[in-house]
């Protein structure tokens, strides 16, 4: 799916330039310094539950205030972080509490929090690759990359040098939690951008995301050339 990898990057990098991403990478890393200094689980009895709740907390309301004058950004608290800018919404959450460098993205579970679990089924309902089955080469894909709406940005902290890092995706549903996913690494690291994998050749752009809703679910029906309409895949 090299389309949407493209897309995803092309994405990214405009997140990062003229959007909130650079802002909220910097913030990532500024906040689990900032708890893993005052982490005391033998005098205040705090564990690994307690330092990513009290992470995430921070994270959602300090976004909130730092992307309030950006422009054509719009932050919103509440159970969870939703970042909305240039037609997309970025949903953000610590990945887990592991503190293994092992720990491997492709392990999330949309599951455990229904916000981005409805973000992953409305990227699935908007995109649905047919590479690699029966369809492949018979019918067109549902949609484009382009169509892809919803970003998650997942972090992991690691208490024993107080750093962390960042993966951002679209996130899809099934068996496979990402159409895409880059790894952004260590959070509020300088020059990020040149550690991100050199950009593949990018899909034609779409027009400007800016003025764009964020879709509702939609069941879409396609037709094969020189038979009856089919049922939905989707």
């Amino acid at each position: 799916m090299a389309d949407v990898e493209a897309c995803l990057r092309e994405v990214v990098d405009d997140w990062w330039s003229r959007g909130p991403l650079a802002v909220i990478h910097e913030l990532v890393g500024e906040v689990w310094r900032a708890n893993v200094d005052r982490y005391e689980p033998e005098e205040r009895g705090d564990d690994a539950l307690s330092l990513g709740i009290q992470s995430a907390r921070n994270i959602c309301n300090l976004a909130v205030r730092r992307c309030q004058d950006m422009p054509g950004v719009r932050a919103f608290g509440g159970p969870t972080l939703t970042v909305h800018f240039a037609g997309r919404v970025l949903h953000l959450g610590k990945a887990t509490p592991e503190q293994s460098r092992d720990w491997n993205v492709q392990s999330v579970d949309w599951s455990r929090s229904d916000v981005r679990n409805v973000a992953a089924e409305l990227n699935s309902q908007a995109y649905q690759p047919l590479d690699d089955t029966l369809f492949d080469g018979l019918l067109p894909e549902v949609g484009a990359a382009s169509a892809l709406r919803h970003l998650h940005l997942a972090w992991q902290g690691f208490v024993d040098d107080a750093t962390s890092r960042v993966w951002v995706g679209f996130p899809q549903a099934g068996p496979r939690p990402w159409f895409a996913v880059l790894s952004l690494g260590e959070a509020g690291r300088v020059g990020l951008p040149g550690l991100l994998p050199p950009s593949a050749p990018a899909a034609e752009r779409a027009p400007a995301f800016d003025e764009l809703a964020v879709p509702q679910p939609s069941v879409r029906r396609l037709r094969v050339v020189g038979r009856a309409e089919s049922d939905s895949l989707g």
